[in-house]
């Protein structure tokens, strides 16, 4: 007899399922059903159907494993086992996570490994009691915001397709004790990975990554370390990594090596500066400053789902003249024209530093809220206001040029105005100093004056866009011989929660051949 698919699925139901009879008689918290397609049990039974009868309401069910049992969907339904601590669906079919996951506040291990699944959901995020995560052996590409995770001590992500480090995880006071990236294809490992202070095993074998941030060598809890299988540009490292006689702290020990720490100002270096090749003269330099800013940008949870990705930087030792800031003016627009792709994939802003009053806030706000002074503008609207009169100003010049669309300058006006709020950064003073991708403020605008340059990036993209832009912007702005030692000074950005996002540069960041480079960390 065949299962039918009644919406009322009772267990009296399943007379020759007697895990399920047991479940509900005996009123058992657990249950265990795997290795087995379900359309093979006699009676046969759809997986919908099971999995009504297993989520019901009120359940007391706290461990559940229906690993190998041929699913291919998750259903919302999960959502009413609200005492469950462990789940297994591991060596399934299972594509998504439905968002209702999210729900189950008391779970405390979930292991999704061996499925097909390709994206999460966001609302893994509330998790708040999880443990242990096991994504390995899926097919993600992309790794969500999983800061909030704050009882997360073990997370396997191997064997995906994952192309950057996850960029949001758990970082103040995190539990985080192992992290496995193996079998990926990530290039870059940021400099937030020391934020993982309890870290005591890290596989990154079978990846792309050239070099490794500094902060690798300040986990105190690290004992084990994999970096096989990489292609370091080091290749005495490479060799050292590829030995499995080597344990972690020897690793540790070559990279402490090369690293030079120092507190003075003058000759504190990280090992590794670039340097000019043997012969050539008149060189461009460039010193990469860390430790030293009091200056910090806060991204509020507001902008996170509309525009969240930002880098920041400050340029010191500008020598603007007329000519020179025509000239930097026309770089920041050409890289808008061609890497940005007219502001629809970054856009950069550039303030006069002094003119802004720190800690900045990168945030949301409802378009009649923001009010903001645009550059070259005389006075201040709302940015409604501000992306009506650009929207007019561009159909009159499309009908000008007889042309059906919007010119490519005007672009990036069909990503703000559907909009509901508007991406801004504000000073300490609430002053909009940007309203990208639209304009800065005027208040903030660049003169013969500037010495020391603020500069934004940020997308609606990736982050990885927002730091090419940013290498692009300098390395140019060398060719202009604005300094005759230009000084960028990193930034980093918090998120409101006080952990780390990203900072700007990190050790990976500024590969410039040709330039010579050299990496200062002072004391703040």
């Amino acid at each position: 007899m065949e299962i039918g698919t009644s919406s009322d699925v009772e267990i009296e139901h399943f007379p020759n399922w007697p895990e399920l009879r047991r479940l509900v008689k005996e009123n058992r918290c657990e249950l265990v059903l795997t290795d087995e397609d379900l359309s093979l049990r006699k009676p046969s039974v759809n997986e919908e159907i099971l999995q009504k009868a297993i989520f019901r309401k009120d359940s007391p069910i706290n461990f559940l494993d229906l690993s190998s049992v041929n699913l291919s969907v998750l259903y919302p339904s999960v959502s009413r086992l609200t005492y469950l601590t462990n789940l297994s669906l591991r060596l399934n079919r299972l594509r998504h996570i439905p968002e209702e996951i999210g729900s189950l506040k008391k779970l405390k291990v979930l292991d999704l490994s061996f499925n097909q699944i390709e994206c999460l959901p966001t609302c893994l995020n509330q998790l708040k009691s999880l443990t242990t995560f096991n994504l390995s052996n899926n097919k993600l590409q992309l790794i969500p915001n999983l800061s909030g995770l704050s009882s997360l001590q073990i997370l396997n992500l191997c064997c995906n397709s994952i192309t950057e480090f996850p960029s949001m995880l758990p970082a103040n006071n995190s539990k985080l004790q192992e992290l496995l990236l193996s079998n990926n294809q990530i290039k870059l490992v940021p400099e937030t990975l020391e934020e993982l202070v309890l870290l005591k095993k890290l596989d990154l074998s079978k990846n792309c990554l050239r070099e490794l941030p500094v902060g690798i060598t300040c986990l105190p809890k690290l004992k084990e370390l994999n970096l096989a299988s990489n292609c370091f540009a080091d290749k005495r490292f490479g060799k050292l990594t590829e030995d499995k006689r080597h344990s972690a702290s020897s690793i540790i020990d070559y990279l402490k090596k090369k690293t030079t720490k120092s507190s003075k100002v003058d000759n504190a270096q990280i090992g590794m500066d670039t340097v000019p090749e043997d012969g050539e003269k008149n060189c461009r330099r460039l010193i990469i400053r860390y430790g030293t800013s009091i200056a910090s940008v806060i991204r509020d949870e507001s902008v996170a789902d509309i525009r969240p990705h930002i880098v920041c930087c400050i340029l010191h030792n500008i020598c603007f003249d007329e000519k020179k800031l025509k000239q930097f003016l026309s770089l920041q627009t050409k890289l808008h024209d061609t890497l940005c792709v007219h502001r629809t994939l970054a856009t950069i802003g550039t303030h006069d530093c002094n003119k802004l009053s720190f800690p900045l806030r990168y945030l949301a706000k409802v378009p009649d809220e923001l009010h903001i002074l645009p550059l070259n503008r005389g006075s201040q609207v709302s940015g409604r206001e501000l992306v009506v009169n650009l929207k007019t100003e561009a159909q009159m010049l499309a009908k000008k040029q007889k042309l059906k669309t919007f010119s490519s300058v005007h672009k990036y006006l069909y990503m703000v105005e559907k909009l509901e709020k508007y991406p801004c950064l504000v000073d300490e003073n609430n002053t909009v100093v940007s309203f990208p991708p639209v304009t800065n403020s005027e208040s903030s605008k660049l003169s013969t004056e500037t010495h020391d340059v603020f500069v934004e990036v940020t997308s609606d993209k990736d982050q990885a866009i927002c730091r090419s832009v940013m290498d692009s912007l300098i390395e140019k702005a060398l060719k202009i011989d604005l300094s005759s030692e230009l000084i960028v000074e990193q930034l980093k950005v918090f998120q409101a929660n006080g952990n780390l996002l990203v900072a700007y540069p990190s050790k990976l960041d500024l590969q410039l051949p040709g330039v010579h480079i050299n990496k200062e960390i002072m004391n703040n």
